[in-house]
């Protein structure tokens, strides 16, 4: 009789319970659902290929939907099965690390080449230094070209915010001229510094969220004043629903304009096409997506260096193209059916 209830709940009781499922299993595998998961991979780009030794930073995509990624090791253009390699070498770049690029409607790259910005003309092969032709990035840390829903251009560089008007690039404010708040704009590789909605400009500061509309109307969210956690902003996301996304060394917040939300085992940042994305201080080898108030593993299913994500991006057809260092990933639109 033991030997009868052993073997039951060994051997015939698991494959009542996988045949009761929801999901069709294969015993000796994985399920369907899984499968497709699995198969959710479009295309792999491996920077291998291209460099003997480099890392992917960040990438953009032209209006011809054209990838454009930033490396260690210099600008690298991917027009399918051509490729052009930009550097030191045949560019007046002055260094190959592009630390984050922004393309324009006009096709005119923005690179940050180790604290140098650059704009490269694809249409014309044109490439010109603002960090020397002005000396208002010398001597700065400069951060992404931001563009706002009118095509404007801006930048912060240490505790200034430019706008790019007729060919140069002007000053709107000073952070410490106006606040007398000894602080900074936030401007590492990965970070996204500044968003907008309507004319308010949010930006990530070491000394709080600030707030901006104009020299006299503007405010800092810090732990002095607000229910903010900690006062090193680096990401700010404001989405759809006018919620405003941050990471701080406490881990992701969300602020909607009355309450503010912390999710401390999470960190990193990003959001477009209403799709929000974070990695986790707990499972590091997975990326996690914003779903009906909770994360939830994103793509989990696929191999672990899908999982976690530096960097990420929507091309000009509207597939995500996910980065992990190594390799970019574009993935089936029907892999982002449930987000």
């Amino acid at each position: 009789m033991k030997f009868k209830l052993i073997y039951y709940l060994t051997f015939i009781m698991p494959i009542i319970m996988l045949l009761s499922c929801d999901k069709e299993y294969d015993l000796f595998g994985k399920s369907e659902e899984e499968e497709v998961v699995n198969n959710c991979i479009i295309e792999k780009i491996n920077i291998a290929d291209f460099f003997s030794n480099a890392s992917i930073v960040n990438f953009d995509f032209d209006s011809d939907n054209i990838l454009w990624i930033g490396t260690t090791q210099g600008l690298l253009n991917i027009n399918g099965d051509n490729h052009t390699v930009y550097n030191t070498s045949n560019t007046i770049l002055t260094d190959n690390y592009i630390r984050n690029l922004t393309i324009d409607n006009n096709d005119n790259i923005w690179i940050n080449a180790n604290n140098k910005l650059y704009r490269f003309d694809v249409n014309n092969n044109t490439w010109k230094d603002f960090s020397q032709d002005n000396s208002i990035f010398q001597n700065t840390s400069i951060g992404k070209v931001f563009i706002d829903n009118n095509n404007d251009l801006f930048i912060t560089a240490s505790d200034k915010f430019y706008k790019y008007e007729n060919g140069e690039w002007t000053l709107l404010f000073d952070l410490y001229d106006i606040t007398n708040v000894n602080s900074y704009f936030y401007y590492n590789s990965y970070y996204h510094p500044v968003d907008k909605i309507n004319d308010t400009f949010w930006f990530s500061t070491g000394a709080g969220l600030f707030k901006y509309e104009n020299d006299s109307n503007w405010c800092f969210y810090n732990t002095s004043n607000s229910n903010i956690t900690d006062n090193s902003v680096r990401y700010i996301y404001i989405d759809n629903n006018n919620k405003k996304w941050i990471e701080t060394d406490s881990g992701i917040e969300m602020f909607d304009d009355e309450n503010w939300y912390l999710f401390n085992n999470y960190y990193k940042l990003f959001y477009e096409n209403n799709l929000l994305l974070s990695a986790s201080h707990i499972h590091y080898s997975l990326t996690f997506a914003y779903e009906n108030s909770f994360w939830v593993p994103f793509l989990s299913n696929y191999d672990d260096k899908l999982s976690y994500f530096n960097y990420a991006k929507f091309d000009k057809d509207d597939y995500l193209w996910l980065s992990t260092g190594s390799s970019i990933y574009k993935i089936k639109e029907e892999a982002l059916s449930s987000f």
